[in-house]
Formats: C-alpha cells, sequence, structure tokens
C-alpha cells in the first residue's frame, strides 16, 4: 500500500506544523483511518472533444467575420437587462439597433 500526502490533506498537516506538534504523514494517515474520515473521490479529468481548434481565420475586408456576445446587466430598477453585441472584426465597428 502506497501512502502519499494528497492535497486534502495537507491544511492538517500544516495545522500540526503551525502548532509545532511533530507527526509522520504516516500516522496522520493511520488516525485518518482510526476515525473513519473520508477523502472526496477523485473525479477523473474531463477530456476535451477537440483539444486543438486550429488557427483562427483573420478578416482581410469588412463584414466578412462578425463576433457575437451577450451582456448582462440590472438597471436601478432592478429590471435586468439582456444585450446582444455584435462587432465587425476588420473595422471593429458595432452594430447599433
Amino acid at each position: 500500500m502506497k501512502i502519499g500526502v494528497r492535497l486534502d490533506t495537507l491544511p492538517l498537516l500544516f495545522h500540526l506544523f503551525v502548532k509545532e506538534i511533530p507527526i509522520n504523514v504516516k500516522k496522520v494517515y493511520r488516525l485518518w483511518r482510526e476515525l473513519k474520515l473520508a477523502l472526496p473521490k477523485l473525479r477523473p479529468k474531463k477530456k476535451r472533444s477537440c483539444p486543438f481548434i486550429g488557427i483562427m481565420p483573420k478578416a482581410l475586408a469588412a463584414n466578412q467575420i462578425w463576433t457575437y456576445d451577450f451582456v448582462f446587466d440590472e438597471a436601478v430598477s432592478g429590471r435586468k437587462l439582456k444585450m446582444l453585441t455584435l462587432i465587425d472584426e476588420y473595422t471593429r465597428e458595432y452594430l447599433a439597433g
């Protein structure tokens, strides 16, 4: 059985270190097991479907590539606002409506 230091147990070890209590990692592990404390299950990292998107195309003229984004805000009266912003990538002009 391999006993290593997980990041979840570091706060406990740091707390004991600050109080100047000399303690071994194996002893902390044993005490952890005796008290039946459980560490959170390690979740596998989610793999990306496409790690490399590629080179983003650049606009060579106006009206070729547009960028859009939603902006959320709240008015003084408490009313929520949701705005769609459209920007031309070449001229950096906003579409006003």
